[in-house]
C-alpha cells in the first residue's frame, strides 16, 4: 500500500515525506532521485546507512515517529486493530486526522 502511495504522489506532483524504516542508500533509484531533486521528496530516518531490509519493529517506530512530528494527518486505508490504528488510539495529544475510508474501529 505504502508503494502505491508513494507512486501516485510522485506521479501527481504532489509533495511526500517518506519516513524509512532502514539506512538511507547511498543512491536512490532514478526516479526517486529526480524528485529528490525537484523538491517533491524528503527522504528521513533515524537509522544509519547500515540498517538494510525492513522489520514490523522499524515500520512501528518509524509510524510513531511521524505521528509525533505531525500537526495533521491524512490517512488512507486503516486496518482495525492494525499497527497504525493501534498507534492512533494511543496518541498522546490530539491533531486533527482525516480518513479516507471509514474504518469500524473509528466509527463512532
Amino acid at each position: 500500500m505504502e508503494r502505491a502511495v508513494l507512486d501516485a504522489c510522485l506521479a501527481d506532483e504532489i509533495p511526500v515525506v517518506w519516513v524509512m524504516a532502514r539506512g538511507l542508500p547511498k543512491h536512490f533509484p532514478p526516479r526517486i532521485q529526480r524528485a529528490v531533486d525537484r523538491g517533491l521528496l524528503l527522504a528521513m530516518t533515524s537509522y544509519p546507512e547500515q540498517v538494510e531490509g525492513f522489520s514490523a519493529a522499524r515500520a512501528t517506530g518509524c509510524n510513531q515517529q511521524a505521528l509525533f512530528l505531525a500537526t495533521r494527518a491524512v490517512i488512507g486505508a486503516l486496518s482495525p486493530d492494525g499497527m497504525l490504528d493501534c498507534l492512533l488510539a494511543d496518541l498522546p495529544r490530539d491533531i486533527p486526522i482525516q480518513y479516507l475510508h471509514a474504518s469500524p474501529s473509528r466509527l463512532e
